[in-house]
């Protein structure tokens, strides 16, 4: 099993990273902000921010620090998750507490833009009235995390980088690259048409069976009907 947790200033893309390793691989994402509009839910009060926080904070004092952390690992033992995807990770004791609770486990992702200007501007387009305007308002921003949340300190304890300098389809090939060299045995690729389809099984060995089976998906155009010849499980063609 693998837990990732991402991290990085705002802008910088850190929940995109998830969103695409979520929907690409089909892991399931596990929001501490989910499980606060649960609870909202649950007690029929507006989820709004503030009122999410006011939850939040009333969960950590009756359960302790590590409530959420011990929740998200009780639904991913019981959902038999091969994998899991942590957002939202700020503090430094974020990261300690998932140490804690999944050990070598968890794996912490900075997501970095080196140029600011870029940063501003994509905050700008994606347009949130919270999202600084300019410059001025960008730097105030990154300092009022900065001294709020210690995200430096949090950066440093990333066991992985992946930079996000460049385009959409840039972010999503270094995202792949780094799924497919760290994580080979873990990620579980699905098909574009049919994200709930899984093609491609490590842990059952089908490892050649399946990359056949992709490979032919491609020359169909996205289908993912098995051409005729092509044993149920695993194996090889039969030959005419």
């Amino acid at each position: 099993m693998i837990v990732l947790g991402a991290v990085g200033k705002n802008g910088a893309g850190k929940d995109k990273l998830l969103e695409y390793i979520s929907e690409k691989y089909g892991i399931k994402m596990f929001s501490i902000g989910d499980m606060c509009r649960d609870i909202a839910a649950k007690r029929g009060v507006e989820p709004i921010r503030e009122n999410l926080n006011e939850i939040s904070r009333e969960m950590l004092r009756e359960h302790g620090p590590r409530y959420f952390i011990d929740e998200i690992a009780r639904l991913i033992k019981e959902g038999g998750h091969q994998g899991a995807l942590v957002p939202s990770i700020r503090y430094p004791s974020d990261v300690k507490l998932c140490k804690e609770v999944f050990g070598n486990n968890f794996k912490l992702v900075k997501v970095e833009i080196s140029d600011d200007n870029v940063r501003l501007e994509r905050m700008k387009k994606r347009g949130s009235a919270r999202d600084p305007k300019n410059m001025d308002e960008l730097r105030a921003t990154d300092a009022g995390e900065e001294a709020t949340f210690q995200i430096s300190v949090t950066e440093k304890m990333a066991d992985f980088t992946i930079k996000n300098d460049g385009t959409k389809e840039d972010f999503h090939t270094a995202i792949d690259k780094f799924v497919e060299k760290n994580f080979p045995n873990i990620m579980q690729k699905t098909s574009p048409e049919s994200p709930a389809k899984v093609l491609i099984s490590f842990r059952n060995g089908n490892k050649t069976y399946a990359e056949e089976v992709l490979g032919n998906t491609a020359k169909k155009k996205g289908t993912n009907k098995k051409r005729k010849g092509y044993p149920a499980k695993g194996g090889h063609r039969k030959r005419r």
